[in-house]
């Protein structure tokens, strides 16, 4: 993240282990149905050792006689110390408490539901229409601010000095979770030979039936107020016209 020390980045790992299940059916011969479902736990176990050294050092420094230098000009609330835990320290801990937890960033389960009906004789013989149900849970977005919640690194000496380290701040057994991303897809279409070497094939695609274009939390605040949302795309088409040959 950036900071009146400029820009910082450190590694760290996730460990993924889980199952995937695909199941096919075909109740006839033009009628198929596909059911995919995955589910994974997801875990930070490891931050880079050298820069969990280095910030660990740094810290100390800054919360001694080293942060005591001003930032910006005068004033007794501007000494670097603040901004380098609110910036740095801070986050930094939500990190480390974080590792072996699940991680943010991935979905725990998706599931798909996938079909399509070919007709094969008759006046609409060639046709196809088909449906898609997409879901997926939803993603860690936040933690509750706990006053009495122990951090990892309280018995560390290099966060002895800063306020809230020992006792205080994110749970992240407490967390705030987003919705599950339902989505419904519908598609109809047509083909045939033209010739003996030319076949075409005509399709409408429309992605996420009836839907409208929204606002979706990605982060919240302690409180569980909206820190970030994204934009949610709603239904869209698209119609494509397809020679093979």
């Amino acid at each position: 993240g950036g900071s009146v020390f400029g820009n910082h980045q450190t590694t760290v790992d996730n460990l993924s282990k889980g199952v995937e299940i695909e199941l096919n059916y075909q109740p006839t011969k033009n009628w198929n149905l596909t059911l995919n479902y995955s589910h994974v736990r997801a875990t930070h176990t490891n931050i880079d050792p050298v820069s969990q050294a280095f910030i660990g050092q740094m810290t100390a420094f800054m919360n001694g006689p080293g942060g005591q230098i001003r930032a910006w000009g005068n004033g007794d609330n501007n000494q670097i110390a603040g901004n380098w835990n609110s910036s740095i320290a801070y986050p930094y801990t939500v990190l480390l408490n974080q590792l072996g937890k699940e991680a943010p960033e991935v979905a725990p389960w998706r599931l798909n539901l996938i079909t399509t009906y070919t007709v094969d004789h008759g006046l609409l013989k060639g046709g196809f229409v088909g449906g898609a149900f997409r879901e997926e849970a939803g993603r860690i977005i936040g933690y509750k601010y706990d006053p009495t919640f122990k951090n990892s690194n309280a018995n560390d000496p290099n966060y002895a000095a800063i306020p809230g380290i020992v006792t205080g701040g994110l749970n992240v057994d407490q967390i705030y979770r987003g919705n599950n991303d339902t989505h419904v897809d519908l598609w109809v279409g047509y083909g045939r030979k033209l010739t003996n070497k030319i076949n075409w094939r005509i399709q409408l695609n429309v992605k996420s039936v009836g839907e409208k274009d929204k606002l979706v939390a990605s982060r919240v605040n302690p409180d569980g107020n909206i820190a970030l949302a994204r934009i949610q795309e709603g239904a869209g088409y698209q119609l494509t016209n397809t020679f093979e040959f």
